[in-house]
């Protein structure tokens, strides 16, 4: 807030209050004329994404709502400006037997905007029935003037199927990821972010003047691409600025 009186208020009546059994559809069509949507705690089952067209909207989770993506695609994508999210833990939830790559889990598409605590995803849990699951990239902003305060992008090097089998977890060896952040949006701002154990490019950055602060990152412990005869450390790193960048 800048002055005194910026802040802003959404009245409940104003508010999607959503809970777990709602379908992306239902949501979908919930929130059209409001100004914002609560997310209570629970596990959603997505097949298609929420999607966010209005200007300012506001996305909160309470209680570690998590967003799964069952098919494929996004749980959420960011079409307007100015849209704040926060609280959100998204997941993946696409077979690795089914797909072969993903769309983002957050697409942030729109014009500045803010997203706190931010928490994606992807392993062998016990809630999906222990399959392996897979997921391409876990944001991707391409947006400008987009902050991001805090994000703990995680693909999961322990899980609740292994009996306690680490670092050769079936997360690990089973579950497929390639990027955790992809920055394509210029004057990209991120405060605090953490990325664990993706298979490609931890952090992959193209957009111009962007500013990042507190960066934690953890490379995959078992090495992916054994079998294929090279190391991860041939190809991918842990933060890749783009050579366009100036």
């Amino acid at each position: 807030l800048s002055n005194e009186g910026d802040e802003r208020y959404v009245r409940m009546e104003d508010v999607y209050v959503a809970q777990a059994n709602d379908t992306a559809a239902v949501i979908q069509k919930s929130i059209i004329g409001k100004q914002a949507l609560l997310l209570t705690p629970g596990i959603y089952s997505l097949d298609v994404p929420i999607s966010i067209d209005q200007q300012g909207f506001v996305v909160l989770g309470i209680g570690f709502a998590t967003l799964v993506a069952t098919s494929g695609n996004s749980a959420l994508v960011i079409l307007a400006d100015d849209v704040r999210v926060a609280s959100v833990l998204v997941e993946g939830g696409s077979p690795t037997s089914r797909f072969g790559s993903t769309q983002p889990l957050i697409h942030w598409r729109g014009n500045g905007g803010v997203a706190s605590d931010i928490f994606a995803r992807v392993g062998t849990f016990g809630h999906l029935a222990c399959i392996n699951m897979t997921a391409s990239v876990f944001l991707q902003v391409e947006g400008h003037g987009v902050v991001l305060d805090h994000a703990w992008l995680w693909h999961a090097d322990h899980d609740d199927c292994s009996n306690d089998q680490w670092p050769d977890s079936k997360s690990a060896m089973g579950s497929v990821s390639q990027n955790g952040l992809v920055a394509q949006g210029d004057d990209l701002i991120v405060y605090a972010l953490q990325s664990e154990h993706t298979f490609g490019d931890q952090v992959k950055w193209s957009g111009e003047n962007g500013r990042l602060y507190f960066f934690q990152n953890e490379l995959p412990y078992i090495n992916p691409y054994a079998a294929e005869g090279f190391n991860f450390g041939d190809c991918y790193v842990g933060y890749r600025v783009s050579n366009r960048v100036r």
